[in-house]
């Protein structure tokens, strides 16, 4: 394997299992935060943190799921709902020194064995999809933009579209991130949500004169919308600024928040 960059300072990064319990073909895992320096075990530069530290750390959460990090691809997020479909070609990309991530997609699906697709976040959910008949994953970043954008459901069709007349056996799982507890919005966001999404009214929640937003419910509800089946998707995760020494949160950390990668990949 390549080492992708990986120095001294990424040993102590932490993973853990991101979502499934599938056969032992696919493989996933979840960076967890470090407590040491500043940025320490974020899989994205920062201020604290240089981009072949960063880079170095992103390798180790990939070697951590059994896969290559020289054959891994990182996506570029730009809180949208396009999504990308990866094949060996894109290899390397955001691992490899020289190589920049994907650019414009916040999801990406692949069928190509030995792909580790990785996304990065510090509260958005990042949501992983397995379907086993072919196999085929994919992952897909939801900040509220890309939730508005229909990206957990553009996501999951696209890992369908891969099962080539199979019947699908679709398992769809969140990683940690921001919950209604802690997700307090602003009218602003509120009215963008209600004019994209006229039936979202279950998706706030109100708390005397504050209203937080449920990333959870609204990519779950968008998915079904989508045509993915309700019994395909996992439970509501904990969430990241309740848990601010396992996982970076913005709304906890601020410009001091690192980011945590999730990887998923079919292995060879």
């Amino acid at each position: 394997m390549q080492d992708g960059g990986m120095t001294s300072r990424t040993v102590a990064l932490r993973t853990t299992a991101f979502v499934f319990g599938t056969s032992q073909r696919i493989a996933h895992s979840l960076s967890q935060r470090t407590m040491g320096r500043p940025g320490e075990g974020s899989v994205i530069r920062s201020n604290a943190l240089p981009e072949d530290v960063a880079r170095g750390n992103r390798a180790s959460l990939v070697r951590g799921a059994l896969l290559d990090p020289g054959k891994a691809v990182l996506a570029g997020q730009v809180c949208g709902g396009a999504v990308g479909i990866i094949s060996e070609p894109h290899a390397g990309a955001g691992f490899r020194e020289g190589l920049p991530p994907i650019e414009g997609f916040d999801g990406m699906v692949t069928k190509t064995p030995g792909i580790g697709l990785v996304c990065y976040s510090a509260d958005c959910p990042l949501i992983g999809y397995v379907d086993e008949s072919v196999p085929a994953v994919g992952i897909a970043h939801a900040s509220w933009r890309g939730t508005m954008e229909g990206i957990a459901g553009n996501t999951g069709q696209a890992v369908l579209s891969l099962s080539a007349g199979r019947r699908p056996l679709l398992r769809v799982s969140f990683a940690p991130h921001i919950g209604p507890c802690c997700y307090e919005v602003k009218q602003d966001l509120i009215d963008a949500v209600r004019a994209k999404w006229p039936n979202s009214e279950a998706w706030f929640v109100k708390k005397g004169e504050f209203t937080f937003f449920d990333l959870y419910q609204s990519n779950r509800d968008i998915m079904v919308a989508a045509g993915i089946p309700v019994a395909s998707i996992g439970a509501r995760p904990r969430c990241s600024k309740c848990a601010p020494g396992l996982y970076w949160s913005w709304r906890a950390q601020k410009e001091a928040a690192g980011r945590f990668g999730a990887v998923i990949g079919i292995r060879p």
